[in-house]
């Protein structure tokens, strides 16, 4: 299968419907100028394959992909391309009837994006297993390389190598296709797991809490049964137990007729009785009625006495209740004051030994006043007879004025220093927010400080263990090489500077770290003397930094030993591309713009 036919319309560069005809069927390249589309062309055939990362076709989104990205009217782009199906034995899978198989990509302003196999509407899956059964992998094309990827696909490692001669036998489509199977695996794996989790979790105790519900309501459906017939036999011998009763209760209603019909019999002669009787009764009663009136009398005259001597009785002893209450809070009030009493008569005493303090302070006050005033007079008479106190000849006229001027001097000092106070009050008040401040750093520093010092002491024991190199302690350099005797000793062959008679070490350890670096790669027209021509194992061994330094190649590891040096600023460091145009050529190329720009901050004068 190969391709016949290309026909192009509103993409990219093509605003017209644009057919390309004529490919030979070993065409596997597209040359030409600057300019004249050649990069579109491979544009548009990984368009129509299918491609999912649009950088690779250099665009950031399918708009991108229209004409003026729809600007020019046009809002559509569409590629075709018609492939030559006559080779049936490696033709697509289910493709083998057609001579010719037609792919077209659309795409439309707006988000709209189909494809169609022949005319007709397909799936971007369907398309990549076409173009998967013919060993095109279109989210990697290897089988097309753009403009500037040479270089990186000859770089490639082995693993991608292997991706390549996969993709040219055809068993990446089946591996994806593996992995895809595998994903559907493990996520149905998980979902069995899942839905065993939720049988044993949740279903399994449901159907047994179900499975026992059920067993309890055919225990409970046998018990209502049964009782029911208890029921039914009850009601049954309930029955049966009435009819008997109301036999025997029919037979014994005869005779309790006739015990009846005897005991009216006795009733009426028994309220007959009952009459006489009530006639005697009343007979005797007339007669104690007449006997005792005279004694019921005196004998109401004597409870009529006791009740008033029980009512003076009772109004006594409320009284009395009365009194006693009243004497009970009266002592009561006159315990509380006395207790009230004895307080203000402390209070009083209090206010007392005031009154005598305050009477000698008065006292005493007068007898100063009385000083004073004899100091005064004395004072007086002196200035009279115009004498000062130290026993100087002035007028009193004299001494006023020398009084006014000091009293003047005092009052400017007054005020100056009233204005200092002020001034030193607002400049306080300015700087007690910066005094906060200063506090706070002082305390943050204070902090700092602590904890350099901390790190200080911690780098000091750590630099004392570390004189262990001098003094034989714990950790011991051997230079040269070595190489293993047995599982547990090195032998440290001493470099051929030393001398062929120079000894040979061995170390013996439970556990040996391999660490073997790189070898550095000569130049055969410079060989390296490691005075002038240096290699990285000599760099690493230098003394002192020197004035200049030119690197040759481009590589991680020049670039590495440039920053090195740059940083020191004690070198003028030339960085030499081998014959390249950019540094860092296996890495991207904004990626190596970027860091040339860094280096070029630092100082260091790239040479293309």
């Amino acid at each position: 299968m190969f391709i016949e036919e290309l026909i192009l319309d509103g993409f990219k560069s093509y605003a017209q419907r644009t057919v390309i005809t004529g490919f030979d069927k070993q065409f596997n390249a597209i040359t030409g100028l600057n300019g004249s589309g050649k990069s579109n062309i491979l544009d548009s055939i990984c368009f129509v394959l299918g491609i999912s990362n649009l950088k690779q076709v250099r665009a950031g989104n399918l708009q991108d992909l229209v004409y003026k990205r729809g600007q020019a009217g046009v809002t559509k782009a569409s590629v075709t391309i018609v492939f030559n199906n006559a080779d049936k034995a490696n033709s697509p899978v289910g493709y083998e009837r057609f001579d010719q198989i037609t792919v077209t990509r659309q795409v439309v302003i707006g988000g709209q994006n189909k494809y169609l196999i022949n005319g007709h509407n397909k799936q971007r899956a369907r398309v990549q297993d076409l173009f998967h059964s013919v060993q095109l992998n279109v989210d990697n094309p290897h089988f097309l390389i753009m403009q500037g990827r040479i270089t990186k696909v000859l770089n490639n490692k082995p693993m991608e190598h292997l991706g390549m001669l996969e993709e040219s036998s055809g068993t990446r489509m089946y591996e994806h296709k593996k992995l895809s199977a595998m994903k559907t695996i493990e996520k149905k794996d998980r979902r069995l797991e899942e839905i065993n989790r939720v049988l044993e979790e949740e279903v399994t105790p449901m159907l047994e809490k179900l499975r026992r519900d059920r067993t309890s309501y055919l225990e409970f459906q046998k018990t209502e049964m049964e009782i029911e017939h208890l029921q039914r036999v009850v009601v049954a011998h309930n029955f049966m137990v009435a009819e008997e009763t109301l036999r025997t209760s029919v037979a014994g209603c005869e005779d309790m007729k006739a015990e009846v019909e005897a005991l009216r019999r006795g009733a009426k002669q028994e309220q007959l009785d009952l009459k006489d009787a009530d006639t005697n009764i009343e007979a005797l009663e007339r007669k104690r009625a007449a006997q005792g009136a005279g004694q019921i009398k005196e004998q109401e005259a004597a409870v009529s006495a006791l009740a008033v001597k029980l009512v003076t009785a009772n109004t006594g002893w409320t009284h009395r209740k009365e009194g006693v209450t009243s004497e009970r809070e009266a002592k009561q009030a006159l315990a509380e004051g006395r207790a009230e009493a004895a307080k203000a008569v402390e209070r009083k005493g209090e206010e007392l030994e005031e009154l005598r303090s305050t009477c000698a302070s008065v006292i005493e006050d007068n007898r100063q006043v009385q000083r004073d005033l004899e100091r005064l007079n004395d004072q007086y008479q002196a200035m009279s007879t115009g004498m000062s106190e130290e026993g100087k000849a002035s007028s009193f006229a004299e001494r006023i004025m020398d009084a006014k001027t000091r009293a003047s001097a005092h009052a400017t000092e007054g005020t100056a220093a009233a204005v200092k106070f002020k001034h030193a009050a607002a400049e306080l008040k300015r700087l007690r927010p910066a005094a906060a401040k200063a506090d706070k750093a002082f305390a943050k520093t204070r902090a700092e400080l602590e904890r350099c010092e901390r790190e200080l002491a911690a780098l000091a024991d750590r630099s004392a263990g570390g004189a262990a190199w001098a003094s034989g302690g714990s950790i011991e350099l051997f230079t040269g090489e070595g190489s293993f005797s047995d599982t547990h000793t090195v032998v440290v062959a001493p470099p051929a500077s030393r001398g062929p008679d120079a000894p040979h070490r061995e170390v013996r350890a439970r556990h040996f770290v391999i660490a073997t670096g790189s070898r550095p790669r000569e130049l055969p027209a410079f060989p390296a003397d490691g005075r002038r021509t240096l290699t990285s194992d000599h760099l690493c061994a230098l003394r002192s930094f020197p004035r200049s330094l030119l690197i040759v190649g481009a590589g991680v590891i020049g670039m590495e030993y440039a920053t090195i040096f740059a940083q020191f600023h004690q070198t003028t460091v030339y960085l030499a591309n081998e014959r390249r145009s950019r540094l860092l050529p296996g890495e991207d190329a904004d990626v190596a713009d970027f860091l040339t720009r860094n280096l070029e901050a630092q100082g260091v004068r790239v040479l293309h």
